[in-house]
């Protein structure tokens, strides 16, 4: 199972103030590259990747977030509570016929 979209809370910790509301951890915007989303109990934590200036966790409350993710079978979402995505990284493009 993959998460597959986040929405952020209007309200966001002034570090993601530029981070959109939406993440797409499919195709995520450039601002977005390297960093990876943990789902831990009750909180979704933003982890900046090192070379990010003002670095390190974002915790935002699971409550105020909308996950999307991409499964369909009732046992996989036993597994959301401790979640850890790879390193967001920009989609590869699919090859011409």
């Amino acid at each position: 199972m993959k998460l597959i979209s986040l929405t952020l809370p209007e309200v966001k910790p002034e570090p993601l103030r530029l981070a959109p509301r939406t993440i797409d951890l499919r195709n995520p915007v450039d601002t977005m590259l390297g960093w990876r989303v943990l789902v831990r109990g009750p909180a979704v934590i933003l982890i900046a990747p090192d070379d990010v200036p003002a670095g390190g966790g974002y915790e935002i409350a699971r409550a105020a977030c909308t996950l999307r993710w991409d499964s369909t079978t009732s046992a996989d979402y036993d597994k959301m509570a401790s979640y850890t995505s790879e390193p967001l990284v920009r989609a590869e493009p699919k090859a011409a016929p």
